[in-house]
């Protein structure tokens, strides 16, 4: 049995949701908005804390398919849609699988890298 590090919350959950799909932030050259690149230098670095966030239930916070890990209870939420382009499928997906994990108890976390 695999196990994780502890996870912090916005909020205080009574009991820690169960997490299905890990985002690990990306040092060097993470994926991010153009804003972001016209406005800071890269390579990027972040801090090395070995800290997790669970995102709680009711907030959307978009995931891309760089550095994520997907547990075997949300595979179904790897499909991409077809019907937008391909540069913003994976966060198209991340809103629409992150709406379904919350009906199932599931949740998404970031984590340091």
């Amino acid at each position: 049995e695999a196990t994780f590090p502890t996870f912090a919350t916005k909020t205080a959950p009574a009991s820690p949701p169960s997490i299905a799909v890990f985002q690990s932030l990306a040092n060097n050259d993470p994926d991010v908005d153009a804003i972001f690149r016209l406005t800071r230098k890269l390579p990027l670095t972040f801090a090395s804390e070995n800290r997790v966030l669970a995102i709680p239930s009711q907030t959307f916070s978009p995931w891309n398919a760089q550095a994520t890990l997907v547990r075997h209870s949300a595979l179904w939420g790897l499909l991409l849609p077809v019907s937008v382009h391909g540069r913003v499928s994976d966060i198209w997906r991340s809103y629409l699988t992150q709406r379904i994990l919350w009906d199932a108890g599931l949740a998404i976390a970031f984590t340091s890298p």
